[in-house]
């Protein structure tokens, strides 16, 4: 295709495991509540549960293991939680280290794109000054 654009398009509604559809302000409201957790009758044991690693059985190729939606890593030495996405040309990636209270959000709408190198770069250079 020389020029011009293309439209992907699908007609799965539903949300979930594909289909989720999200803005930047609502990323933040969810990664705040992992700091300062209010949802449920007792919050903390909530965000404990969902921190959690289901099994031991590794997610993404042998990167960390899968807890209620998120990966469970190490990177650069610090206990990290992840989820990436990729649907319809965008690219997502979520990445929380609690221990420096450092969170990323990368969101792209080129499907070429591999964003983790992105995500991985806001964390070295963070790190590197904090």
């Amino acid at each position: 295709m020389t020029g011009g654009y293309q439209t992907d398009m699908t007609n799965l509604f539903w949300g979930g495991d594909g289909g989720l559809h999200t803005t930047l302000n609502d990323l933040l409201k969810w990664d705040q509540h992992f700091y300062s957790p209010s949802l449920g009758r007792n919050p903390d044991k909530l965000i404990s549960l969902l921190n959690k690693p289901n099994s031991e059985f590794s997610a993404y190729d042998g990167f960390g293991l899968y807890a209620n939606g998120q990966v469970v890593t190490k990177i650069d030495g610090y206990d990290a939680y992840m989820h990436s996405g990729s649907y319809l040309g965008v690219q997502t990636i979520y990445i929380r280290i609690p221990a420096k209270k450092l969170s990323t959000i990368v969101l792209c709408n080129d499907a070429d794109k591999s964003v983790y190198p992105y995500a991985k770069d806001i964390i070295s250079l963070y790190l590197d000054t904090h």
